[in-house]
Parts: C-alpha cells; sequence; structure tokens
C-alpha cells in the first residue's frame, strides 16, 4: 500500500495506485453516483447528471452530505471536483480541487489524485496542515476502496443488505455493451430467459404500464413500472403474491446501467423494507439477498451469451 504525499511548500496532497483493470471500468466507477456510493461515503447524489459544472452531494452516515461541483469531465482520463471540506456550501476559503488522471498501462490503469486548495482554507497554518494530513489518510482509505470495490465487481461482487435503511444493493459487470444490456433487461421475452418466469405487460414496457411476473407453480406477482430511462435507468414497483396491484408492502427495484466500454455496470437497488416489522423486513431481505445474487448472475450470462 502506498502512502499519500503531502507538499507543504505547494499545499497539495497526492497519491497514485496502480488498479488491476481496465481504463473505461475504473472510470464508470469512479465517477457514476450509483458506484461512488459503494466505494466512497454511503450516497452520490448529482440531480442533473455528472458534468463539467454540475452540482451534488457526497455523504457520509456519521458525518452527513459534502456540497460537491463537478470541474472537469473528460472521459475516460481527467476528472476533477471541488467539495466543501466543512458541509458548508462551497466558497474558497471551504474547500479543495481533486483531480483525478486515469493512464492506461497495458490492462491495467494507473489512477492519481491531486488535490489542492488547502493553502485558501481559512485559519491558520495548523489548521491548514491538520487538513492535508487528514484528506492525505483519506485517499489512503479511499483509493483503496476503490481498487478493492473494481476488484469485488471483476471477482463477482454479491448483494448487500442494509437492514437499518431497508435497503439491499448490488452491482454487476457483464460481457456486453449497455445498448445489449438494457434490451436484456427491459423486453418481457429476455427477462423471462434470464429471470426463470414469464413475464407479461399487456401494454407494454412502459412507464405507468401494469403487468406481472409468473412464480410457475404458485400464482403472480403484479409489477408496475414507475420509470423507464433508455438506456440508463429502470424503476419498478413490484407486490406480493397473489395481489392484483402492489400494496402496502410493495417493494420498488431500480436498475441503473452504467457504460464501462465493452462492457456493463448493473446495479440494482431495492427499497421499502423499512415498512415492514423488523423480524418480516430481516425475513424478506434475507431472501431478497439470495434472489438477486441468483437473478443477476443469470442475468450476466445471458446477456454475456453463456446461458
Amino acid at each position: 500500500m502506498t502512502a499519500s504525499e503531502i507538499d507543504f511548500e505547494t499545499s497539495t496532497v497526492t497519491r497514485t495506485i496502480r488498479i488491476e483493470a481496465p481504463r473505461p471500468l475504473v472510470w464508470a466507477t469512479l465517477t457514476s453516483p450509483e458506484q461512488i456510493a459503494q466505494w466512497f461515503g454511503q450516497r452520490a447524489e448529482f440531480p442533473a447528471g455528472v458534468h463539467a459544472g454540475a452540482e451534488g452531494s457526497f455523504g457520509w452516515t456519521e458525518h452527513g452530505d459534502f456540497p460537491v461541483r463537478i470541474d472537469i469531465d473528460e472521459p475516460p482520463s481527467r476528472f476533477a471536483f471541488t467539495w466543501s471540506l466543512t458541509g458548508e456550501a462551497i466558497r474558497e476559503d471551504n474547500s479543495t480541487t481533486a483531480t483525478f488522471t486515469l493512464l492506461e498501462d497495458g490492462e491495467a490503469t494507473v489512477l492519481s489524485v491531486v488535490e489542492t486548495g488547502f493553502d485558501e482554507l481559512a485559519g491558520d497554518h495548523l489548521r491548514r496542515r491538520a487538513a492535508m494530513e487528514e484528506n492525505a489518510q483519506g485517499w489512503v482509505g479511499g483509493l483503496d476502496g476503490l481498487g478493492a470495490y473494481v476488484t469485488s465487481l471483476r471477482d463477482g461482487r454479491t448483494a448487500v443488505a442494509d437492514l437499518d435503511a431497508g435497503t439491499i444493493t448490488r452491482t454487476v459487470l457483464v460481457d456486453a455493451d449497455q445498448a445489449r444490456a438494457w434490451s436484456a433487461l427491459t423486453a418481457p421475452a429476455s427477462i423471462e430467459a434470464w429471470w426463470g418466469h414469464p413475464a407479461v405487460f399487456p401494454d407494454g414496457v412502459q412507464p405507468g404500464s401494469l403487468g406481472t411476473f409468473e412464480w410457475v407453480g404458485h400464482g403472480l406477482f403484479p409489477v408496475h413500472i414507475d420509470a423507464l430511462e433508455e438506456p440508463d435507468r429502470f424503476v419498478m414497483t413490484w407486490g406480493e403474491l397473489g395481489e392484483t396491484t402492489p400494496g402496502p408492502t410493495a417493494t420498488q427495484v431500480t436498475f441503473t446501467l452504467t457504460s464501462a466500454g465493452a462492457q456493463t455496470l448493473v446495479t440494482v437497488v431495492e427499497t421499502g423494507f423499512a415498512s415492514q416489522e423488523a423480524a418480516a423486513r430481516r425475513a424478506a431481505m434475507e431472501g431478497n439477498v439470495e434472489g438477486w445474487n441468483a437473478v443477476l448472475d443469470s442475468f450476466a450470462r445471458f446477456v454475456a451469451g453463456r446461458s
């Protein structure tokens, strides 16, 4: 593990690591909000998308949310953001800028971050020095977390349940471009092939449609299509076995697709369990964790043409 370098004369913090993954995949995990939230804090929100000038926030359960502004977005080689270190609106005296560069090294990627702006922070030199030392240590954990996350995607990352928040999250890396992955995710005939159960939508798969997934031999689950934003985002709400429409214990499932060159990152987040009583919530979430592991593995094989 390499340490961050601190240059007190230029007020910069620098760290470089080598990740055994292609640059498009590293870029996708570095810049996509859905991916950032899995290795850098717990939340990354950019309502208008990620692009130069976009504003959003990074969030930590223990520390709160910190405003962020995207300064540079040049895929797949250069990315920079300015963020508030205090949680207040970004100003010159409370923020720093982190600039990332990604270089190809064979089939691996060399990722560097340079953080600047510490010399403009409010307070005396001791406070600025402390901020540099804190962020230097933060980038050790942050970039190591990014590297470990990319490795977990390559090796097959399993679903993660947050019992307190009532959410399940899983990301899979599929060997197909985003257009093919989207088609497989949203076409009823394809859904039946990788999910293993018939999917029927009389009005077609479109926002507002009500359809069913069948558990063969047991009955039907009602499914409502909430959003369909080709080729990036697919949201549905599904109910209990035997219901005609999703009821009070229904959960919402959001699929997000992120291009990683010739591959695609597919993230599923299921929410809504928090409304259930604790024991029922745990049982439902444990069952669905195993379900998403099996279903998304099947999806990855189907999309790659291995099923």
